[in-house]
């Protein structure tokens, strides 16, 4: 899931929720009860066309929500209920109520004379649209289980199977305010909002997780390519030394390298998240993915790795360079190097 949050209610007109703050250290997130502090007065907002593009997202939703369409409340594998309740919603984005700050000084001096009038987190953005809801169709979900983690030694639960069948639950022929995403407040954010497993990701005996972030960047779209390349980097980074260079400077094992590298390019995304970081008439982006990948085997391509591809070309900065203003292009994989 990403850090985008299915609405309990859904409306033409959410603007008096812009700004809000979300009370910290908060996860059960619902706009409604999110705080209209005195800071808040410093954001508004402005309506951005969304372009008809069709999305399918999964999407977090509160207990009193999934309590009323039947979402299952699924259990981590210790037992304990956190991040385990979603949605499928497939949407035709119309358009987004962004929030905007007109005088980013004064907003920070406002979060730093009163820190009480300000949390890390607050309603950045509203999602417009047409479309529908799912709801998983069975009474129970499939989650990983507990373990190491191979790259970091961190423990931790597995996130919930997204391979079940899925039900409508909710249907929105006609363009409503259907969910919202939470934007981390300037100089005063604690933790990423995308959630717990940006720190301390999911484990599960014989996979490696990677989270991967971007550098600023102009659209989602960009800031989301750059964490998944950055996974990619990381997972291969992960292996540690394994090209081997001869005498003559060649490297010996060139298959060896090439399997890594086919294997760092099989990263799934479990969670995919993005953020804006700079908000105004020209917002910046922060994008993070959670990657999973099967434990790599020496000498062997794992059967997830896309055999016979180009390799992944990541730089070893991990980041490409800004796109142009319209940020109409992607860079695709070719354009840097792993080396």
């Amino acid at each position: 899931m990403s850090n985008v949050y299915l609405r309990n209610a859904f409306d033409t007109d959410p603007s008096i929720y812009l700004g809000r703050f979300v009370p910290a250290a908060a996860t059960e997130l619902d706009e409604g009860s999110a705080m209209p502090l005195t800071c808040s007065a410093h954001v508004k907002y402005r309506f951005i066309e969304g372009g008809g593009v069709k999305f399918t997202e999964h999407m977090n939703v509160t207990a009193e929500l999934a309590a009323r369409i039947g979402v299952p409340a699924v259990a981590s594998a210790s037992g304990s209920a956190g991040r385990s309740r979603e949605v499928k919603v497939e949407y035709v984005l119309t358009g987004k109520m962004v929030a905007e700050i007109p005088d980013p000084i004064a907003f920070e001096e406002c979060c730093k004379s009163r820190p009480d009038q300000c949390t890390d987190r607050f309603i950045g953005e509203f999602l417009q649209g047409t479309g529908a809801v799912y709801r998983q169709a069975e009474s129970h979900a499939e989650v990983s289980g507990s373990g190491t983690n191979p790259t970091n030694g961190v423990s931790g639960s597995g996130a919930a199977s997204r391979t079940a069948s899925w039900t409508q639950a909710i249907e929105f022929p006609n363009p409503v305010y259907f969910a919202f995403k939470i934007t981390q407040t300037p100089n005063n954010r604690a933790t990423s909002s995308c959630g717990a497993w940006v720190d301390a990701p999911p484990v599960e005996p014989g996979h490696v997780f990677v989270v991967g972030s971007s550098r600023e960047a102009k659209t989602e779209r960009a800031a989301r390519e750059r964490a998944l390349r950055n996974a990619q980097f990381k997972a291969f980074m992960s292996l540690g030394p394994v090209a081997q260079v001869g005498t003559d400077g060649n490297v010996t094992n060139q298959a060896e390298v090439q399997a890594a590298q086919q294997w760092a390019m099989g990263v799934q995304p479990l969670e995919i998240c993005v953020e804006v970081v700079r908000g105004g008439k020209a917002p910046r982006y922060l994008g993070r993915v959670l990657g999973k990948l099967p434990a790599f085997v020496r000498g062997t391509v794992p059967p997830s790795a896309p055999v016979g591809s180009t390799p992944p070309t990541i730089d070893p900065e991990i980041f490409a360079p800004e796109p142009a203003d319209d940020d109409t292009s992607s860079a695709e994989p070719g354009a840097e190097s792993f080396e």
